[in-house]
């Protein structure tokens, strides 16, 4: 006699509800990881002369470098957001 604990199609269809955020939580984190080092190179040629001391020469070096800046930190805001579905499949 079997028992619903033990339906082995019970358990089938239980994971296919879950199956589309399980493939677009791994498309998102492939993208994650891509995004994560055009983010990290972006940083690396932002802050290569070195980190700024102070708000007046982080200011400075803001508005010498303003679109790679402003891209570096939306791809940052971004990755952000795609990590939440991922954390849900998990």
């Amino acid at each position: 006699m079997k028992t619903p604990h033990h339906d082995i199609s019970a358990m089938e269809t239980k994971d296919q509800n879950w199956k589309g955020l399980y493939i677009v939580s791994g498309i998102l984190m492939i993208v994650s990881a891509t995004l994560s080092f055009v983010v990290a190179y972006g940083g690396r040629i932002l802050y290569s002369s070195g980190y700024p001391s102070d708000p007046t020469s982080y200011l400075l070096l803001v508005s010498q470098h303003q679109s790679l800046a402003t891209i570096t930190w939306s791809l940052w805001i971004v990755l952000d957001f795609i990590s939440l579905p991922p954390l849900l499949a998990l």
